[in-house]
């Protein structure tokens, strides 16, 4: 619950500052930070849900995509910003994606499980 209030204060002041620095770089960022953060913050909350539709909330990140491109359209455009293009995932990434979509499919294996009522 308190990751989502604080949210309300630091996601809207961060894609705030996006879009400004897009805006005086020269960038497009044709998105609201109000509704990206409203958006953001209303799905964390579903997070309370209970089982499975917590699940809906795995989706607030959606709402900082738009954020997120209008930042990576302006680094290029910022002078003395380094920028190193990846040509593919490393070693370590590729280790991390093996062990998140085994936990990911063992949580979803883990609720389509019934519950016996046994504790």
């Amino acid at each position: 619950m308190a990751r989502a209030f604080f949210s309300v204060f630091t996601i809207y002041g961060l894609l705030v500052r996006i879009k400004e620095l897009a805006r005086r770089a020269g960038a497009p960022a044709g998105f609201s930070p109000g509704n990206a953060a409203s958006g953001y913050v209303v799905l964390s909350l579903f997070a309370r849900l209970p089982d499975p539709y917590w699940l809906v909330s795995l989706g607030a990140f959606g709402f900082l995509v738009s954020g997120f491109e209008a930042f990576n359209r302006t680094l290029p455009r910022l002078h003395g910003v380094p920028l190193r293009e990846p040509t593919g995932f490393s070693g370590r990434q590729m280790v991390l994606l093996v062990v998140g979509t085994m936990f990911w499919g063992m949580v979803l294996i883990g609720l389509s499980l019934p519950d016996d009522g046994q504790q």
